[in-house]
């Protein structure tokens, strides 16, 4: 994946998967994607 070794590099890494995704997922679910910036991921 692309991601792995990434956090590595970026201190505190926080990845969330979103299984009914796909690639458009910022345009798909943008409140979703607003929800867990403005919240923290976790």
């Amino acid at each position: 994946m692309l991601i792995d070794g990434l956090d590595e590099h970026v201190e505190d890494l926080e990845l969330v998967r979103i299984p009914d995704g796909s690639h458009w997922v910022v345009h798909e679910q943008p409140r979703r994607i607003i929800s867990l910036i403005r919240g923290g991921f976790g």
